[in-house]
């Protein structure tokens, strides 16, 4: 009996032994080249209460929950918004690192300060009572090297005070320890996506406004304009460069609701100004609603107003203007080609919007896409409609060309005297019969006789006679052949009209042009 309580205890010890130095070696870095990863490993302690002793080096915190980062702490301590404390231990490498070190926390709800070894060593926001929001913002804090204990187990300590209910904490993002240097040059990296959007955005927004003023097209290029632009402004808004330009947090957030607000009636007043639609009782009904979410937004300062907002008002409505794209776009599948284009791109907004509602209330955990499908409707629709641009160009010269009493020039007929011209080049020595090479090539002869006139200026026949002159004038400065033999060899059918049409073109006659030409 003895031995068998015996055994138990030392079966005990040895499991304990192995868990425990399995969260050593989990929480142990090897070496500073090499960035220590701590997301998704649950090992990080956490206590829902406020004490700065916490934050102390050696305080005693074995009994604290664990958890793994992302995570939202109201799986815990479920509608709780106020302070809860993390504390992380990581067991250095024997030696100094020769550069600074850094801390990525990812992105935190709300406010916090962090610490090192017991010495604050960052934060982001103010905690109440003269509270100053933080919750979009990623936490990445130097660690000066006088706070390390090579080879030892250094502790961070963050103290974090929620907002919203529902959501709290270290909610977002990866976290890690690394040479400082490195975390900025990821996070930069990461951050390049999202500038790249605004570049393209920007750059097609200017496109098609210089398209609105220039030529006073039609007014979904003007919708189209402000929706791009407003697009930029957001993706802009959603990343971390704005707080290099910017440190208001309230402001930023405010022009990022506001924003939002704007893009979806926008987007609707373009599709129905594209395909010339008319308003419905559902566009004013979503005018209203973005008019009220646009003055609640506008007239109040406090964050969590503004997020019920979108919770309740704004993003249980967004399914209206897209309906209504779909609806137009796919009213136009049979009348126009670009319709069809434009209803699947919608189809996919759709299923990434709803994707990003969801995983933005927790229902499930994944990538937000709204915006890669956004900028796939953006660029694919900037296409579309510079297509549409180039169309009504060519369908305005044609009107000119009717008015001048000239012959329109579509693509097609371009085609067909590009390989006239082609001919020509080809066979210019020979005789050509224009009634027989004009229908081999499906013209008719007096049309491709304007197209000449109308396209190089000149009549076909002096077209042929240029390019007739030119060779001979080769051969006069080039070769000792007769003046005669040089006439009839480039397709001149005699020799005075080779002398009075290479007069008219060069200035000179042949025999001068080749004594001169001798003497130089």
């Amino acid at each position: 009996m003895i031995l068998n309580k015996k055994k138990t205890l030392i079966a005990a010890f040895f499991f304990i032994y192995t868990a425990a130095s399995a969260l050593s070696v989990e929480m142990k870095w090897q070496s500073y080249e090499k960035p220590f990863h701590f997301t998704d490993k649950k090992t990080i302690l956490i206590q829902k209460d406020d004490n700065l002793k916490f934050k102390e080096y050696g305080f005693k915190d074995s009994e604290w929950a664990t958890v793994s980062l992302p995570s939202n702490w109201d799986d815990l301590f479920p509608g709780w918004t106020g302070i809860c404390w993390y504390r992380i231990h990581v067991k250095l490498p024997h030696e100094i690192p020769k550069n600074t070190l850094g801390i990525h926390l990812g992105i935190i709800s709300d406010v916090d300060e962090t610490y090192f070894n017991g010495h604050l060593i960052g934060k982001s926001g103010k905690f109440p009572p003269s509270r100053e929001s933080s919750y979009d913002r990623q936490r990445l804090y130097e660690i000066p090297t006088a706070l390390i204990k090579p080879g030892a187990d250094n502790v961070i300590a963050v103290r974090v005070h929620g907002l919203f209910p529902g959501e709290g904490g270290a909610i977002k993002g990866s976290f890690s320890i690394a040479l400082f240097h490195k975390l900025q040059k990821d996070l930069l990296i990461r951050e390049f996506i999202d500038v790249f959007f605004v570049i393209i955005y920007i750059a097609i927004a200017v496109y098609f406004s210089l398209v609105f003023i220039r030529k006073s097209i039609s007014k979904e290029y003007l919708f189209f304009t402000l929706l791009t632009l407003c697009s930029s402004i957001y993706i802009f808004l959603g990343s971390q460069i704005k707080y290099y330009i910017v440190e208001d947090f309230l402001f930023l957030k405010r022009i990022e609701y506001i924003i939002l607000i704007f893009l979806l009636p926008l987007m609707m007043e373009y599709i129905t100004f594209y395909f010339k639609s008319k308003h419905s009782i559902f566009h004013f009904l979503y005018f209203l609603i973005s008019a009220a979410s646009l003055t609640l937004v506008s007239f109040h300062n406090d964050p969590v107003y503004w997020n019920n907002v979108l919770n309740y008002l704004i993003e249980p409505t967004w399914i209206i203007p897209i309906l209504i794209c779909l609806y137009i776009s796919f009213n136009e599948l049979k009348k126009e080609e670009d319709a069809k284009y434009i209803f699947i791109s919608f189809i996919i907004v759709l299923i990434l919007f709803i994707n990003d509602v969801l995983v933005e209330r927790q229902v499930y955990d994944f990538f937000y896409l709204a915006k890669y499908g956004f900028m796939i409707l953006i660029i694919g629709t900037a296409i579309i409609m510079r297509r549409r641009v180039i169309r009504i160009s060519c369908d305005a010269e044609e009107y000119r060309l009717r008015k001048q009493k000239k012959p329109a020039v579509t693509d097609e007929t371009r085609h067909k005297f590009e390989k006239a011209l082609a001919y020509i080049k080809e066979n210019y020595t020979a005789d050509i019969a224009r009634e027989n090479f004009a229908e081999a090539i499906g013209l008719n002869h007096d049309y491709l006789g304007k197209l000449f006139i109308q396209l190089k200026g000149i009549k076909m026949a002096d077209y042929i006679n240029g390019l007739r002159v030119q060779q001979a004038a080769e051969m006069l400065s080039g070769t000792d052949t007769n003046v005669t033999e040089i006439a009839f060899a480039v397709g001149f059918e005699s020799l005075s009209t080779f002398y009075r049409v290479f007069q008219k073109v060069m200035n000179e006659t042949p025999n001068n042009y080749r004594e001169r030409k001798r003497a130089e």
